[in-house]
C-alpha cells in the first residue's frame, strides 16, 4: 500500500511539471484539447491501473501455527520384556518348604514322655565334690524309631561341657528306655540346676519344653 501511495504522489508530480511547462509557452497556440481535464484524466487513468495492480497482487495470509496433539494411545506407553532369540526362559526361585516328607517335624515323626525319674529327685542334697548319675525313663511317643544315632544332650544351666548321652539299643515307637547322666557336685554349697533335652539323628531337639531336668542341692561344709 505504502509503495501505490509513492507511485501515486509522483506520477502527480509529474502531472504538474508537465502543466507548467504548458503554461509558460504562451506564445504558442493553445491546445485543442484542455490541458486541465487532461491531467485529470491521466491521474485518473494512472490511479486505476495501479489499483488494479494492487489487486493482482496476492494479499500476504499468515501461516496458522499448529498445535500437535499427543495421541493419546502414546501418553501411557506400555512397557514389553521381549527375550532375544537364543535366550533362556528366566527360572523361578525355590520355594522353601517347612514340614515336608524328610524333614519330620517333633509332632509328626519324634517326642517323648518321662515316665518318672528313676534316681535323685529334683532337690536331693549332694555332698560337695560327690559325683552322682542322674537317670531318667523315657517313653517313645512318636512315630519314628529312635536308632543309635538319637541321644539324650545338655540344654543350659550347670555342668555344661556334659558329653551327650546316645541310644545304647533301639527304641520303636511306644517303647522306653532308662537314659542316664553321670555329675559331679561343684565344692562350693548352693542350690544347682541343668536341663538337658532329646535329640534325633538330624541334630534336631524334640520334646520342647519337656526338658529332663536335675536340680540339686549342696549344703555348707559342717564346722568340726
Amino acid at each position: 500500500m505504502k509503495h501505490f501511495q509513492k507511485t501515486l504522489a509522483l506520477l502527480a508530480a509529474g502531472v504538474l511539471l508537465l502543466l507548467a511547462a504548458c503554461g509558460g509557452r504562451a506564445d504558442q497556440a493553445a491546445p485543442t484539447t484542455d490541458p486541465a481535464a487532461f491531467a485529470t484524466q491521466a491521474v485518473e487513468t494512472a490511479y486505476a491501473q495501479l489499483t488494479q495492480t494492487a489487486m493482482a497482487i496476492p494479499t500476504q495470509t499468515p501461516t496458522p501455527t499448529i498445535t500437535p496433539t499427543l495421541d493419546p494411545a502414546l501418553q501411557t506407553p506400555t512397557a514389553t520384556a521381549t527375550l532375544l532369540a537364543g535366550q533362556p526362559s528366566p527360572t523361578p526361585l525355590p520355594t522353601r518348604m517347612v514340614g515336608t516328607a524328610g524333614q519330620p517335624t517333633q509332632q509328626t515323626c519324634d517326642n517323648f514322655l518321662l515316665l518318672r525319674d528313676v534316681s535323685i529327685p529334683d532337690g536331693t542334697i549332694i555332698g560337695p565334690g560327690e559325683t552322682f548319675e542322674k537317670t531318667w525313663e523315657l517313653q517313645n511317643l512318636g512315630p519314628c524309631t529312635w536308632t543309635g544315632e538319637y541321644r539324650l544332650v545338655w540344654a543350659y544351666g550347670d555342668w555344661y561341657g556334659t558329653e551327650p548321652v546316645y541310644m545304647y539299643y533301639t527304641v520303636p515307637p511306644g517303647d522306653t528306655i532308662q537314659l542316664t547322666v553321670t555329675l559331679t557336685a561343684p565344692t562350693t554349697p548352693g542350690n544347682y540346676f541343668a536341663a538337658f533335652i532329646m535329640q534325633n539323628d538330624r541334630g534336631v531337639n524334640f520334646g520342647i519344653p519337656n526338658y529332663l531336668t536335675v536340680y540339686i542341692v549342696v549344703p555348707a561344709t559342717p564346722t568340726p
